[in-house]
């Protein structure tokens, strides 16, 4: 499996994913940014479960900046950003 922490542009094979928030402590030493190997994230729920991050607890997924839904199709170089549920009154 392809993987390692992002310090450079996404490769042809590769989707960048963004943490927001919380969900950053599902990435070490406390980064926010990680890049995945196509086969290993093809949609934003697969990329998910690779993180341990609940499907649940996501409040927006964002593909290159557009709203999308867990299920949309990722494409090589995509940027992939979740951010979790935000509560309060």
């Amino acid at each position: 499996m392809t993987e390692h922490i992002a310090s450079q542009h996404a490769c042809q094979d590769t989707v960048t994913i963004i943490l927001r928030g919380y969900f950053g402590r599902h990435l070490p030493d406390g980064r926010r940014t990680m890049v995945l190997s196509l086969a290993d994230a093809p949609t934003p729920r697969a990329a998910m479960a690779r993180l341990s991050v609940p499907a649940g607890a996501v409040g927006l997924v964002l593909i290159n900046r557009e709203q999308a839904t867990i299920d949309t199709p990722l494409h090589a170089g995509d940027t992939l950003e979740l951010l979790p549920l935000l509560g309060g009154g």
